[in-house]
């Protein structure tokens, strides 16, 4: 999985970022940058893809640009797939795998930023979180069913 790097600054007239968070060494935590390449092969003219290992606060004042922006993750709580707006609001959960979460970054953007930028989470359902860089097979479908949600929804929502 080759990710290309970008300089979000370059991709701001794009509406859309997907930004695909996980650990490609970690087989199953890699479901955010795999589906984020998936996308980008498709090449929607609106859409700017990124990956990252992890998300940093630094992402915000760019993020904060964008009319939509989903986070895809997998999950270890979720068995297929999701998608759901992060709403602003005061009392986000700091529980996750990342040091720094979606929820933080949103509730960052909202407050710093005057953004009426639109976040969403996608997660993805993840089986194996072990060393490997090979994504389970029922991971793999999961991801496979997100890429064509994901496809679908930004057609009717860019």
């Amino acid at each position: 999985m080759a990710s290309k790097k970008k300089n979000l600054k370059t991709d701001i007239q794009k509406k859309i970022c997907i930004v695909g968070i996980g650990n490609p060494l970690r087989s199953d935590d890699g479901l955010g940058a795999y589906v984020c390449e998936q996308i980008e092969d498709i090449n929607l003219p609106v859409v700017s893809v990124i990956t990252k290992h992890q998300l940093d606060t630094g992402m915000t004042e760019e993020l904060s640009k964008f009319k939509k922006v989903i986070f895809i993750d997998a999950s270890v709580k979720n068995e297929t797939i999701s998608l759901k707006r992060l709403p602003l609001k005061d009392n986000y959960p700091e529980a996750s795998s990342h040091r720094v979460n979606p929820n933080t970054l949103v509730k960052l953007a909202k407050k710093l930023y005057p953004t009426k930028t639109q976040f969403y989470m996608c997660t993805i359902g993840g089986n194996n979180f072990e060393m490997g860089n090979r994504i389970s097979e029922q991971s793999l479908n999961y991801a496979h069913e997100a890429v064509s949600l994901l496809v679908e929804w930004i057609k009717s929502n860019a």
